[in-house]
């Protein structure tokens, strides 16, 4: 990734039952989860602004209780990914305005 990071942040990405520990990066043209070495799903998930159709605020659950810092990406693919991050409407709103303004 050797573009300009518009915004950084821990993140989990949810794999089956695992939530993926790491960090999620945007740029100009793709927001990225690097997962921290420890996690048992590794591998890099990057997404191509121009692959996505949605951007919405979730709710993960902890003890079967909504907790409301997840967000969901949806791909014109109909492909979901669920991330679990803080401050999740500065996340919602950086990747609408991004994918408005640069691709």
């Amino acid at each position: 990734m050797s573009e300009h990071i518009i915004k950084k942040g821990k993140a989990n990405l949810w794999k089956g039952y695992e939530a993926a520990g790491g960090t999620l990066f945007l740029s100009e043209t793709e927001l990225t989860h690097r997962p921290h070495a420890v996690n048992i799903q590794s591998g890099v998930i990057s997404i191509g602004l121009d692959e996505i159709e949605q951007v919405e605020a979730t709710a993960n659950k902890l003890l079967f209780i909504p907790i409301p810092n997840g967000l969901t990406v949806t791909l014109r693919n109909g492909e979901r990914y669920q991330f679990v991050v803080f401050g999740r409407r500065k996340w919602i709103d950086e990747i609408e305005y991004t994918i408005k303004n640069f691709v």
